[in-house]
């Protein structure tokens, strides 16, 4: 799989050809190791700041007055949306390192 220039400076991956001329896809880059191993530990890491927040939410949203369901139902959406944006950040910065 080799990088081809485009216009305005854009690079776009040509595909393969098998022996027989078929266009065959190209590969994902295999995973290392080292980047399997790591996954756990991030994902515990984003999972217990996610935790905190959500704690953190809740406990202000019961402090201002609001029922305990409120409170939960508050800071279970703040425990999603932390979880969403640690995900996607760990996405962006893994295709920002594809790209350099």
């Amino acid at each position: 799989m080799e990088r081809t220039p485009h216009a305005f400076g854009i690079a776009h991956l040509s595909c393969d050809t098998n022996v027989k001329g078929t266009i065959v896809s190209p590969q994902a880059p295999p995973t290392s190791p080292r980047s399997a191993n790591t996954w756990i530990p991030w994902l515990l890491a984003m999972a217990f700041f996610s935790l905190v927040v959500a704690l953190v939410v809740g406990i202000l949203k019961s402090h201002a007055g609001a029922g305990p369901a409120e409170a939960v139902l508050v800071g279970g959406t703040a425990f999603g949306a932390t979880m969403g944006i640690c995900l996607t950040a760990v996405t962006a910065v893994k295709e920002l390192r594809k790209i350099t």
